[in-house]
């Protein structure tokens, strides 16, 4: 008689006031459960608990751990790996609907890298990376940068980064605090790397986030490794090109004004140095002058 496999994958949902995006995402999931996988949903207290959204045969399948208070979005995040049981860890948005097929793929990136730390479903360079030199390279690719920390396209080993999650739980109000802590890892051990340009979900392309809260929580990236003179070159390129382009994009969840995205854009500038904003981000830096600027002065000569 063969035995229950152990489960390998633990996939965790965090989730608050979102009903119908969860009872969706949910339902696509159950079909593609294995025995391998573990489906966990982290209810950030609710107003309608997402329990009483599916019926007892479906709760079979999956575990959901609703929290007495709401204790933030980043909180609850952290929480996936903090009681991740299983050696992966695929933290997984309620609104990015997973593919027809896309546990099989994951689980089959996991067994062909047993041994690595990170994988990155989301990547523009398809490479493997096995040392900190390396890793640091390519996090000066802003959309790679970006990649580093999209929730639904990271997938971690958690026998691998469990003892570093104090720096997560350091880092919590950066919004970075899961690459922060991957970063600490690699500082300290290297590791391996796989950066995967196949993500296995559709990816909402308005996250909802407000960029000012971003871009000034992540000046706490700097701040954390601004010590790591031999490295930090790389590292806050990727950091700096992500900044500017927030503050150029139009998107109606940016909540930023004309007025934002210039004192945004000051902040960054002073906060990188206008030389090297120049020198290293000079593509990024000025298709923001050309958004502030060039477009009033179209509007007032029309």
């Amino acid at each position: 008689m063969e035995q229950n496999k152990q489960p390998l994958l633990s996939i965790c949902i965090p989730t608050y006031n979102r009903k119908e995006e969860i009872q969706k995402q949910i339902k696509l999931i159950l079909p593609q459960l294995t025995e391998e996988v573990k489906l966990i949903v982290y209810d950030n207290h609710s107003d309608i608990p997402v329990k009483s959204l599916f019926n007892d045969e479906e709760l079979q399948h999956f575990t959901i751990i609703r929290n007495n208070v709401n204790i933030g979005g980043d909180a609850n995040i952290a929480r996936c790996f903090e009681y991740c049981t299983t050696t992966w860890l695929w933290t997984l948005s309620d609104d990015d609907f997973i593919k027809e097929d896309g546990i099989k793929k994951i689980l089959q990136y996991i067994k062909a890298n047993p041994n690595a730390t990170f994988i990155n479903t989301w990547s523009p360079i398809e490479c493997i990376t096995e040392n900190v030199n390396d890793f640091l390279r390519i996090l000066s690719d802003r959309e790679v940068f970006s990649a580093a920390f999209a929730m639904s396209t990271c997938i971690y080993n958690m026998d691998k980064l469990k003892y570093d999650l104090y720096f997560y739980y350091k880092n919590l109000s950066s919004m970075l605090g899961t690459l922060i802590m991957l970063i600490r890892h690699i500082l300290k051990n290297n590791g391996k790397c796989i950066w995967i340009n196949n993500p296995q979900v559709h990816l909402n392309s308005d996250v909802g986030w407000n960029y000012r809260e971003f871009i000034y929580r992540s000046f706490l990236l700097i701040q954390e490794f601004n010590e790591t003179k031999e490295y930090n070159k790389n590292l806050f390129l990727g950091l700096y090109r992500t900044d500017y382009t927030l503050i150029y994009i139009n998107r109606s969840s940016s909540h930023l004004n004309w007025i934002d995205r210039l004192q945004l854009l000051y902040n960054v500038s002073m906060k990188q140095g206008i030389l090297n904003a120049l020198k290293y981000s000079p593509k990024e830096y000025f298709k923001c002058l050309a958004t502030l600027f060039l477009g009033p002065i179209k509007r007032i000569f029309k």
